[in-house]
């Protein structure tokens, strides 16, 4: 079906309204500390400019200021400020496995910086998949052990067929 101009238009003013608070909440939600602070800066900016506030933004913002004001909690777990624990959990075994790959390749285990002026393996793989270098320690240190032992075995399988099977 062709579109016409008429419709093109249409859809880029409906893009254009679009807000992403909703979006930005839920990740706030789910422990993306940068998307609370984004928020809160988009707050600040709405509410300065009296402009009306999104629905999803005010909604999130009012409770937790009622959160806060109540004592039930803290400021920083309030505003989703507060990493949350357990995060390692919500990535995914294949993901984690990438990531111990992508440090074991990287020269240097370190946290912060090389004399080189470049980053650590943990910084560097951390910048890449938007996690802190301690994170990205905890994830290295859990996979590495079933990655060598599959480096191991591959190497003890090549090994054996080499020699049952010599070339000519």
């Amino acid at each position: 079906m062709k579109q016409t101009n008429k419709n093109k238009s249409f859809e880029k003013k409906d893009l254009a309204r679009l807000d992403i608070s909703a979006v930005e909440v839920q990740k706030a939600k789910e422990g993306n500390i940068q998307a609370a602070k984004a928020l809160l800066k988009k707050a600040a900016s709405y509410l300065t400019s009296r402009k009306q506030m999104p629905d999803a933004l005010k909604e999130w913002l009012s409770n937790a200021l009622i959160e806060i004001s109540e004592g039930t909690k803290h400021p920083d777990e309030a505003l989703c400020l507060k990493k949350k624990p357990g995060r390692i959990s919500k990535i995914s075994e294949e993901t984690q496995e990438l990531i111990a790959l992508s440090v074991h390749e990287l020269p240097g285990l370190h946290k912060s910086g090389r004399a080189d002026g470049s980053l650590g393996a943990y910084a560097e793989v951390g910048e890449r998949f938007g996690l802190s270098p301690t994170t990205i320690e905890k994830i290295y240190r859990k996979n590495i052990d079933a990655y060598l032992l599959g480096q191991q075995i591959n190497d003890e399988i090549k090994a054996e067929a080499s020699s049952t099977y010599p070339s000519k």
